[in-house]
């Protein structure tokens, strides 16, 4: 097995084409992040078992 180096991008089942475009990608999007406390057993009421 030849020695695999750097990034390989995924291809096809036959490995003859590429799932994704050649580098560069750019990516560009929006993230909202919400911390909070609350008492683990209040949370263990809300979930199903």
């Amino acid at each position: 097995m030849a020695s695999v180096r750097g990034f390989l991008h995924p291809k096809t089942a036959t490995g003859r084409s590429s799932l994704i475009p050649s580098p560069p990608w750019h990516y560009s999007g929006d993230l909202l992040t919400v911390e909070y406390r609350t008492d683990p057993a209040r949370v263990a009421e809300l979930l199903p078992d």
